[in-house]
């Protein structure tokens, strides 16, 4: 069992948020479609080892400075997938 578990010494989280809109950001609190990364936070370094640091970063892109990921995503969104 022991040897499938990672033992890191430090685990990084990337969250990258991909928006087609210039509305609100939503890694900023306070909006009803926020995303909440301290509750996010809160829940990878619940699972984490002890005394294993977690590390956080952070980024929004509009999907119109990124032609071929919004392409990439109006396609997978009208096919169906079946698992």
């Amino acid at each position: 069992l022991f040897d499938e578990l990672d033992m890191s010494e430090e685990v990084l989280v990337a969250v990258m948020v991909l928006r087609d809109h210039r509305n609100y950001n939503p890694l900023d609190p306070g909006h009803p479609f926020s995303i909440d990364m301290q509750r996010i936070e809160e829940e990878v370094k619940r699972l984490a080892l002890p005394e294993q640091p977690v590390h956080f970063i952070s980024g929004l892109h509009n999907l119109q400075e990124h032609e071929r990921v919004a392409i990439a995503i109006e396609k997978s969104s009208r096919t169906d997938s079946t698992h």
